[in-house]
């Protein structure tokens, strides 16, 4: 997915709600407080501490749902978030993977304010950094060379309750099904060196809250 195609999709959905005037449609905004990681596999072998951890990030969404009649209605909610994770050893570093992303979720009513979202996201990488924090400064690397598969697709499901006609809370968790990085690692065992191929994905856990307008 390409900028230009985000661009389409957002423009389909506003033109969508622009159109839209039943009760049943409902738009907003939403963030949510969220604990990335990348996802390795494999890891270098014999070692215990896995080469990357988590670590604390954010999303900013705006969103448009539906609700019908019954017990089912969908979402989808374009916006931006910031994946990535830490140094799996100490955390003077941290990976911050930039992305614009629209998740598109079904929505499953479990009870009058309770109800399940489970769905695809599709996810276009802006930028790719590591931050390296040493006393006294910090420095920033680029790393689109090794990011550089922009486009992300994901799964996320989640549980979500309703507070009151305004306010909404859930939690979600996500993870990629197309990898976002191929590495090669030098490994030495002991009389040679070989490489050990090596994929990433990402992954994050999601305290969100939904604001209707």
């Amino acid at each position: 997915m390409n900028t230009k195609l985000l661009s389409i999709l957002i423009g389909l959905i506003l033109v969508t709600l622009e159109k839209s005037n039943g009760q049943n449609f409902q738009y907003g905004i939403l963030g949510g407080f969220d604990i990335v990681n990348i996802h390795q596999k494999p890891w270098p072998p014999h070692e215990v501490i896995p080469p990357y951890r988590s670590m604390k990030s954010y999303n900013v969404n705006c969103f448009i749902s539906y609700k019908s009649q019954g017990i089912w209605g969908f979402s989808v909610e374009p916006g931006f978030i910031q994946k990535g994770g830490a140094n799996g050893v100490n955390n003077c570093c941290r990976w911050e993977l930039n992305y614009l992303q629209i998740p598109f979720l079904a929505d499953i009513y479990i009870l009058h304010k309770l109800f399940l979202s489970i769905g695809p996201e599709f996810s276009y990488l802006t930028s790719a950094n590591a931050i390296n924090v040493y006393p006294g400064h910090t420095h920033t690397s680029d790393m689109s060379s090794i990011y550089k598969y922009k486009s992300e697709l994901s799964g996320l499901i989640g549980i979500n309750y309703m507070i009151n006609k305004r306010f909404e809370i859930g939690l979600r968790y996500n993870h990629g099904f197309t990898y976002i990085a191929k590495i090669d690692i030098n490994i030495y065992n002991g009389s040679n060196w070989y490489i050990l191929p090596a994929k990433q994905w990402s992954q994050y856990l999601q305290l969100m809250v939904r604001v209707r307008i």
